[in-house]
């Protein structure tokens, strides 16, 4: 049920009002008399879905050309809770994302309009935003207005389920190259308001406890499941300061001649699937807050090592990059372009030697918190006092449930294996 509750809008953010709903509105329809009638705001995520934002569905009721309109969209928000501002860095992450949509995804949009290829972009389109470190947010069409659903980000993916997102990746990435290939310079002066959130040695004290312990999990993990096997005693070395540096050295020194703007956190909550009329399946991608440039690699690697379970990558893990090659060179061609004269199958290839472990190194971070249960996520929200790091929040411990725990250490058995490590 809608109201015209404005305390509603100010749960949203302080900056949050009804003048942000018409213009919205009026972008959303095209309508420049459109008039906002009344509206609703509810909770669009799980418990522990969703850490650097707080996400509410607004439904907003309104006058769109004369005749009752009723329509929702999706608004990313910074948390009220200063606290939790503070320790998660959060307006950087605003930041960040906000440079992603205004700049990047502006561009996309600009190249795929002249070309009529506009219906390609799986991303959400932004429809407003406010940035100024303390009342952010960012308006979003609804996807689930369009068909689309969530996805459980407890279950491990199959073949099939992994195609759809790999498919997904493959058209974002490409759009991202044939800009490249043909607009080099307009992405070169787009991607430089994007900052590096994460892996960045000046953030090593902000993030190094936390991930310390997502190492240690992991190291528990092979200790228990694969104990004094080759693969387990090369990890026992392994520490999180090397693994954080080697991310760190792969941003820097990538090729930068050929790079996409990787989403950059490509875990299951950042997807949304449908089933169109003919069958067929397909994604939309969201959550560009660690958007970066680099080597579309590591998009696929997050995925596969927080997402797929031991059997699918052992089946199928060359068949998924070689089909998002694939899918990749044809969206390419559909937007002008030649895959082979800027990112053929061997340099990709080359690249998943080299560049498997960035996802690798942070799928150790991200999977042990993707496999908690909402009763076992943390409370963000029930921070205040003295806190200073995400490691007295995000308390992460050694797994004491088997399944999870085999599923970890077959994720670090998987890399070892194929050298990324």
């Amino acid at each position: 049920m809608t109201s015209t509750d404005r305390s509603l809008l100010a749960s949203v953010s302080s900056k949050f009002t009804e003048e942000t709903l018409r213009n919205v509105l009026i972008k959303l329809t095209g309508d420049d008399g459109a008039v906002v009638t009344s509206w609703n705001v509810e909770a669009a995520a799980g418990k522990g879905d969703n850490y650097l934002s707080v996400v509410s569905r607004v439904t907003i009721d309104g006058l769109v050309q004369g005749k009752s309109s009723r329509n929702t969209v999706i608004v990313k928000a910074i948390p009220t809770n200063k606290t939790r501002n503070t320790i998660f860095r959060s307006k950087d992450f605003f930041k960040n994302e906000t440079a992603f949509y205004t700049k990047v995804i502006a561009l996309f949009e600009e190249f795929l309009t002249k070309k009529g290829k506009l219906e390609l972009l799986n991303v959400p389109r932004c429809l407003g935003y406010l940035e100024d470190g303390e009342n952010d947010f960012i308006v979003l069409e609804d996807a689930k207005a369009k068909g689309f659903s969530g996805i459980d980000r407890l279950k491990a993916w199959k073949y099939e389920d992994c195609k759809v997102i790999f498919k997904a990746f493959a058209q974002y990435h490409g759009i991202s190259l044939a800009v490249l290939q043909q607009q080099p310079q307009e992405l070169l002066e787009a991607t430089k308001y994007l900052s590096e959130p994460l892996f960045t040695e000046k953030f090593w004290d902000w993030y190094g406890r936390y991930y310390t312990l997502s190492i240690n999990a992991a190291q528990d993990a092979m200790a228990k499941e694969y104990p004094g096997t080759p693969q387990e005693e090369k990890f026992r070395t392994m520490t999180s300061r090397k693994l954080f540096s080697k991310c760190v050295e792969l941003l820097n020194e990538r090729n930068k001649s050929v790079f996409v703007v990787n989403h950059g956190d490509s875990w299951a909550t950042n997807f949304m699937t449908r089933i169109l009329p003919n069958g067929d399946h397909d994604a939309i991608i969201f959550d560009f807050q660690l958007a970066r440039c680099a080597s579309p690699v590591h998009d696929l690697a997050y995925f596969v090592y927080t997402v797929t379970d031991k059997e699918t990558r052992d089946k199928y893990f060359l068949n998924l990059l070689k089909y998002y090659h694939n899918e990749m060179k044809q969206i390419m061609a559909e937007l002008g372009s030649n895959i082979d004269d800027i990112y053929p199958l061997s340099l990709f290839m080359e690249e998943v030697k080299e560049q498997f472990v960035f996802g690798f190194a942070f799928g150790l971070e991200t999977l042990p918190m993707s496999m908690l249960s909402a009763d076992e996520s943390f409370d963000l929200d029930d921070t205040n006092g003295e806190v200073l790091n995400i490691a007295d929040i995000w308390t992460l411990k050694p797994t004491n449930n088997k399944v999870n725990r085999l599923r970890l250490a077959d994720v670090v058995k998987h890399g070892i294996d194929h050298g990324f490590l």
